[in-house]
């Protein structure tokens, strides 16, 4: 019998995670309530891999399929199979065309795999490092209605705006990395090849120096005598905070963190609830159950508080309850999302409702990022500008001594 990974709900509320040997989900769920523990989700050991590997993920070379291609990929194949190509000749089309090594192999293997009689899902998910969980189910549910073009249309537009969003995270980024990387490069020149010249000059005139001249003559000694322990201290940190993150405790911690900053938080927030809102929506207008478009949108939330918000929800509509309920009862999620699920549930209009709060939360991330970039500006100048103040001072005070001495 297959071993299944599963996560669990015990009559507390509390996740439990595990492994256990059944015949089928069947069987394993009724396993698990004999001992009062509700499924939530499961996976046979060898797919688990496989269900949660993001689009964009390294390949088994290494290297990363850009969401852009894969959503420029699918758009070309919706038009072809639209225009009632094959997919066995659009497929043929489009690798001829593509320039990702990683992508190309991949459709390669995925035009043998339909020629053996293998669906177009089934082909796309021997490729995790292409195409996601999410991908694969949308595809699979619009072989079922029979209209896949639509479904690729449908997933496009997501991989859009997932490619967008990370676009926008990057490009907030990118000014503070390139501040704090001046600052870096500025500081290591003056310590490298600035202060050994002025430290012949101290000699020579053998005057009494400041102490903070002192210390950053001592720096410089410093790392220029033991360079490469420095140069292996930011390794060995991020191969720790690494280990310390593969606790799913410290990352609940670090997420948590995340959200309650005072001026990033909100920016933050904004972004994991846009991420939850429109993967859930796309799921729900693809045709996909609620309670496996809630898995899948779990795990391409990307927070691990909202993870666990997704497991009560889920569990509640197992239950025969609405999503609103759930949603309602979590601080991180602002009363309005609740409302506007609770109304789109007694309605029946859920996916367009949540793409609509996804399109005012998706805005609020332009604002919040806006905010956070306004913010950190004048800060990291400020911070850059008294460093090298800083160690101009250190360098010309014992000058200004000399000079003075020399009088």
């Amino acid at each position: 019998m297959p071993i299944f990974q599963y996560k669990a709900m015990d009559r507390s509320g509390k996740l439990i995670a595990g492994s256990a040997e059944a015949a089928d989900f069947a069987a394993l769920a009724q396993a698990l309530q004999s001992s009062n523990l509700f499924l939530i989700k499961a996976s046979p050991q060898a797919e688990v891999r496989r269900a949660q590997a993001p689009s964009g993920a390294p390949g088994p070379g290494g290297r990363r399929v850009p969401l852009r291609s894969i959503s420029f990929l699918t758009g070309q194949l919706a038009v072809m199979m639209r225009s009632a190509v094959p997919a066995i000749e659009a497929l043929e089309s489009l690798t001829l065309r593509e320039g990702n090594e990683t992508l190309r192999a991949a459709l390669t293997d995925i035009q043998n795999r339909l020629k053996r009689g293998e669906s177009l899902s089934q082909a796309f998910s021997r490729h995790p490092e292409c195409f996601d969980a999410v991908y694969v189910n949308l595809v699979a549910a619009g072989e079922a209605q029979g209209d896949v073009p639509a479904v690729l249309d449908r997933i496009d537009s997501h991989l859009v705006f997932q490619a967008e969003l990370q676009h926008r995270i990057r490009s907030v980024l990118l000014y503070p990395a390139i501040v704090v990387l001046s600052a870096i490069v500025v500081v290591l020149f003056i310590l490298f090849f600035v202060m050994p010249t002025f430290v012949e000059v101290f000699r020579q005139f053998d005057a009494p120096l400041p102490a903070a001249t002192r210390a950053l003559l001592a720096v410089s000694t410093n790392l220029r005598g033991f360079w490469y322990v420095y140069l292996g201290l930011p390794v060995a940190a991020a191969l720790l905070a690494r280990r310390w993150l593969k606790d799913p405790r410290n990352r609940a911690r670090l997420d948590r963190l995340f959200l309650e900053l005072p001026v990033a938080g909100p920016m933050v927030q904004a972004v994991v609830l846009t991420r939850m809102l429109r993967t859930l929506a796309t799921l729900s207008q693809g045709g996909i159950p609620i309670l496996s478009a809630l898995e899948l949108t779990r795990a391409a939330v990307g927070n691990r508080l909202f993870e666990e918000i997704l497991d009560k929800v889920s569990l509640r509509v197992s239950e025969g309850k609405g999503i609103a309920s759930a949603l309602s009862q979590n601080p991180y999620v602002p009363l309005v999302v609740s409302n506007m699920v609770a109304t789109a549930e007694r309605t029946g209009t859920l996916p367009e409702v949540l793409n609509k709060v996804a399109d005012y939360y998706e805005r609020r991330t332009e604002t919040a990022m806006r905010d956070l970039f306004t913010a950190l500006e004048p800060n990291f100048v400020g911070v850059l500008g008294l460093i090298v103040a800083g160690i101009a001072v250190c360098v010309l005070l014992p000058i200004f001594n000399l000079g003075a001495l020399t009088q």
